[in-house]
């Protein structure tokens, strides 16, 4: 089978740029986690009094993360959310009470 030729990139359009590519599921968790806070200290904390209002209110909001970004770190190790999580689902489901038997007559 012969292949065709790859054409050029039209000179119009600007070849990519280096950048950081997250394999496997971490980076679905960093943008949840981008959008949480958009989410957490934009959008429940503000007053949009319409779509327009609200899209330039993110808008400057994304400019103003994009001046100082940081890396999204662990601050826990996996022990400790590990625990967490266990302390939680022992609170939501706690254990069920031990029958209770008649004493012997």
């Amino acid at each position: 089978m012969h292949w065709p030729r790859a054409r050029p990139l039209p000179a119009s359009r600007p070849p990519a740029g280096p950048g950081l590519v997250l394999r496997g599921p971490a980076w679905i968790n960093q943008v949840e986690r981008w959008f949480g806070l958009l989410t957490d200290k934009l959008i429940r904390r503000g007053v949009h009094t319409s779509v327009k209002a609200l899209e330039d209110d993110i808008k400057a909001w994304i400019d103003a993360w994009n001046q100082g970004p940081r890396p999204f770190t662990w601050t826990k190790t996996a022990d400790e959310i590990l625990k967490s999580l266990a302390d939680c689902l022992a609170k939501i489901n706690p254990p069920s009470q031990p029958s209770r038997q008649c004493p012997p007559s």
